[in-house]
C-alpha cells in the first residue's frame, strides 16, 4: 500500500516549495514550507540519515530567524519598514539558536566518541576504513592506509578530529579570525568525509550549519562592531550640542 507521501502530487508539491526556497521567493513564507519539507522527508525517509535530521533542524531555525520578514526575495538589500522590537527579538533568538545548534551538534559528536575505546585509543579511522559497508574508494584506502601506518599520521588524524569537534562547540567564544580559521578547516574536514564515506548529503547539511552558526553570526558581529566604530568616531550632533 502506497503511503501519502509517495504520491506524484506530494513529490511535484516538494518540488515546487524547494525551487522557492532557492530562488529565495519570499522568505517569510517558504522557511516554514521548507521546515515542512525537510522534516517529512526526515520521518518518510526509509533510510534514516544524520544530515536530514540536522537540515530539518536548521530549517525550524530559519522560520524564527525569517520571521515576519515581508521582502518578495531574500536576495533584496532594500530599506524595509522598521522592525518592531518584539520580531526583533525573535529574530535574534532565531540566529541564536542557529549557534548554540552548532554548538550541540559538534559537542555532542565530541563528547559520545570519548566513550568509545577506539577514539580515545587513536584507531577508529583505520577500522573504519577496513568496514566492507564505508570502505572508501581504493585510492582514498590506499592514501589514509600510508597515513595511519605511522604513529604521527594515525594520532593527527584521531585526534585531530576530537580537537576540531571541540573547537566547533565553543567557536562561538572565539575571535573573528580564529573562528574564520576553524570554518574553513570545518568545511575541508567534511569534504574529506564526504570523498571517503561519500556521505554528500551529510555534507550539504554541515555546510549549511558552518555557514548559518559561525560564518553569518562572526560576520554579523564585524558589521556591528564597524557601526559602533564609526559612531564613536562620528557622534550624533544633537548629542554633542546637548552635552556642550
Amino acid at each position: 500500500m502506497s503511503q501519502p507521501h509517495d504520491s506524484p502530487a506530494a513529490k511535484i508539491i516538494a518540488v515546487v516549495i524547494l525551487v522557492a526556497v532557492v530562488v529565495g521567493l519570499l522568505p517569510g513564507l517558504t522557511t516554514w514550507l521548507h521546515a515542512w519539507v525537510a522534516w517529512s522527508f526526515q520521518i518518510s525517509s526509509p533510510i534514516p540519515d544524520g544530515g536530514d535530521q540536522v537540515g530539518a533542524m536548521v530549517a525550524t531555525w530559519l522560520c524564527i530567524l525569517y520571521f515576519a520578514d515581508t521582502r518578495l526575495t531574500h536576495w533584496s538589500y532594500r530599506s524595509t519598514p522598521p522592525i518592531q522590537p518584539v520580531r526583533s527579538m525573535i529574530r535574534y533568538s532565531g540566529s541564536s539558536l542557529l549557534i548554540l545548534q552548532t554548538a550541540v551538534i559538534y559537542g555532542h559528536a565530541f563528547i559520545a566518541k570519548l566513550s568509545v575505546p577506539e577514539w580515545t585509543n587513536a584507531t577508529s579511522l583505520w577500522y573504519w576504513i577496513q568496514h566492507p559497508a564505508f570502505r572508501p574508494p581504493q585510492f582514498i584506502t590506499e592514501i589514509l592506509s600510508f597515513i595511519s601506518s605511522s604513529w604521527i599520521g594515525t594520532i593527527g588524524l584521531n585526534y585531530g578530529t576530537l580537537v576540531l569537534e571541540a573547537s566547533l562547540m565553543l567557536v562561538f567564544l572565539m575571535p573573528r579570525r580564529a573562528a574564520a580559521i576553524v570554518a574553513v578547516i570545518a568545511v575541508v574536514f567534511h569534504i574529506g568525509i564526504a570523498l571517503t564515506f561519500g556521505l554528500w548529503s551529510f555534507f550539504c547539511s554541515m555546510l549549511c550549519v558552518v555557514i548559518l552558526g559561525i560564518i553569518v553570526p562572526h560576520t554579523n558581529r564585524l558589521a556591528l562592531e564597524a557601526k559602533f566604530a564609526n559612531s564613536t568616531k562620528n557622534p550624533d550632533p544633537r548629542i554633542t550640542q546637548n552635552g556642550g
